[in-house]
C-alpha cells in the first residue's frame, strides 16, 4: 500500500534557499565531513539506474560554507537523505552572511553627462 502524500510533506522537502548539515559520513572522500553546513543550491534529476533512464531521483546541488560563507566554487551533487535542516535562529545569521557576500556593488554614476557627437 503506497503512503498518501501530504501538503506539508511536499512543504518540508528540501529546495533552493535552505541551509542544511550534512548528516552522512559517505562524502568524506570528497571533502566533506559529517557536520558540514551547506547551502542548498538547487536541485538535480537523475536517473537511479542506467537500465532504466526513466525511473529517477531528485539530488541537491550544495555548496559547503567556509565559515558561515558560501564556497559556490565547490558544487556537490548530494541525496537529500543525507542532509538536515539547520535551525531558524542560525539559518538567519547565514542568510545575512549571505546577503553581504553576494550584495550587488553599489557603482557611482558619473557626476558629468558626456556630450556624444552624432555621425552621418
Amino acid at each position: 500500500m503506497t503512503k498518501k502524500i501530504k501538503q506539508k510533506d511536499i512543504d518540508n522537502m528540501l529546495k533552493y534557499g535552505d541551509f542544511c548539515r550534512l548528516t552522512t559520513d559517505k562524502l568524506t572522500n570528497d571533502g566533506l565531513k559529517e557536520g558540514t553546513r551547506v547551502f542548498i543550491a538547487g536541485t538535480q534529476v537523475v536517473p537511479i539506474s542506467a537500465d532504466d533512464l526513466y525511473t529517477q531521483r531528485i539530488k541537491l546541488l550544495a555548496a559547503p560554507l567556509e565559515d558561515n560563507h558560501i564556497n559556490s566554487a565547490k558544487i556537490y551533487l548530494i541525496d537529500p537523505n543525507s542532509v538536515k535542516r539547520l535551525g531558524k535562529r542560525l539559518v538567519e545569521k547565514l542568510k545575512q552572511v549571505m546577503e553581504e557576500d553576494f550584495a550587488p556593488e553599489q557603482q557611482e554614476l558619473p557626476l558629468e553627462e558626456k556630450e556624444v557627437e552624432a555621425t552621418h
